[in-house]
């Protein structure tokens, strides 16, 4: 996971990438607010929260799945 996150003058900038899960997510705004601060980790808990599902779902499916990682 790779992060950034910064204020200077009335902006504000929260970016993140993961590369393994190729998805990344940028909020920028102009105005002063916690509303970037908060978003970002809660999109990556879903997508963590989505994959991990998925994942088990499969496994589910196809139990020899499990057996690989």
């Amino acid at each position: 996971m790779a992060y950034h996150g910064g204020y200077v003058n009335g902006y504000k900038a929260e970016i993140a990438l993961c590369e393994n899960e190729n998805v990344g997510i940028v909020f920028l705004t102009n105005s002063p607010n916690s509303m970037a601060t908060k978003t970002v980790p809660e999109f990556l808990g879903k997508l963590f929260e989505f994959q991990d599902t998925r994942r088990i779902l499969t496994q589910a499916e196809d139990p020899e799945l499990s057996n690989e990682g």
